[in-house]
């Protein structure tokens, strides 16, 4: 084996843990995802109606969280006239 072989053999080796590792984290995250795209979720600073949603690592723990993207709710669970949109961690979800 040359020094060039090892070196590719390295790299696609390295490749394939970072798509596997991506792909747990996937895994990891949409089964113990209990909203979808249109559910209404709220946290300490009001309510949102998910428009997309997408995987951040937790700044408490060392797994891997959905954050919701949303338009902003009224009490009503009509939008803002401004129809600002905001963010919501799954760690700061308020059960309804």
């Amino acid at each position: 084996m040359t020094k060039e072989e090892y070196y590719q053999k390295k790299k696609a080796l390295y490749a394939k843990y970072e798509s596997d590792k991506t792909e747990l984290v996937r895994e990891y995250v949409y089964t113990n995802n209990p909203y979808s795209t249109g559910s209404i979720i709220s946290d300490s600073l009001g309510k949102i109606r998910v428009t997309r949603i997408f995987i951040s690592k937790s700044f408490l723990e060392d797994l891997p969280i959905c954050v919701y993207e949303g338009i902003e709710l009224k009490k009503d669970g009509t939008p803002t006239k401004k129809e600002r949109t905001r963010h919501i961690y799954q760690s700061n979800i308020i059960n309804q």
